[in-house]
């Protein structure tokens, strides 16, 4: 809720989408951890967060996919 709601207030700051993709990423839901990364870094290209936690939320994404 917290991540939503700083979201609310205000989604063109790419922290907020860090924060959201990260807390998503905790609860296995890897597919939109990477696209809420993907929101943080076009908001913010050089954000290291960001990218670095869309490679992990794809690398976790692939995981699942192969396990199906």
């Amino acid at each position: 809720r917290f991540a939503l709601e700083a979201l609310r207030r205000d989604e063109t700051r790419a922290r907020n989408w860090v924060l959201l993709g990260n807390l998503q990423g905790l609860q296995g839901r890897h597919g939109e951890a990477a696209e809420a990364f993907r929101r943080a870094i076009a908001l913010r290209p050089d954000d290291a967060e960001a990218q670095r936690g869309l490679r992990v939320a794809l690398q976790l994404l692939e995981n699942d996919e192969r396990r199906r």
